[in-house]
């Protein structure tokens, strides 16, 4: 297994990968109503984030097919007191390829990245009802802010 950066060959499996992560936050919790995107919209927003300068998406590789996705930005944070901070914007690993630190080892990567831009802290959103958030924690996140949603 390697870990590499994301090129435009790898759009069509990435966002069918992609596509598979929407469709997994929507069955933890579908009262959420996260938006099921189409192959083609997740191809395009991959593709612009591949464009990006401050986004970098790093795949999981073996034997040619991807695995797993993550991607990261730099962003500036509206309301706390850091000039730039990474995000964690999703990831993702294959259910066949789960338990085997692949999550763990493309966040590794991230981080190095990040490193490099002499980012010193990095966020993530979870929803509350995923399981990954147990694993989050692992890898050293802590929770800090809790965003609330009431339906009217």
């Amino acid at each position: 297994m390697i870990i590499r950066d994301a090129q435009n060959k790898d759009l069509e499996s990435l966002a069918k990968l992609g596509v598979r992560l929407n469709k997994y936050e929507w069955d933890c919790d579908p009262k959420l109503k996260i938006k099921i995107a189409t192959i083609k919209q997740t191809k395009k927003e991959f593709s612009n984030n591949l464009r990006s300068k401050n986004t970098k998406i790093l795949v999981a590789e073996i034997e040619g097919n991807l695995i797993g996705y993550c991607i990261g930005s730099i962003e500036k944070p509206k309301h706390f007191n850091f000039k730039r901070l990474g995000y964690i914007n999703s990831c993702f690993v294959d259910d066949k390829f789960r338990g085997k630190s692949i999550g763990k080892k493309l966040i590794g990567s991230m981080d190095d990245w990040f490193r490099k831009k002499r980012i010193k802290v990095v966020e993530l959103g979870v929803l509350h009802v995923n399981i990954s958030a147990k694993i989050w924690r692992k890898m050293g996140f802590q929770d800090y802010y809790i965003k609330m949603r009431k339906l009217i």
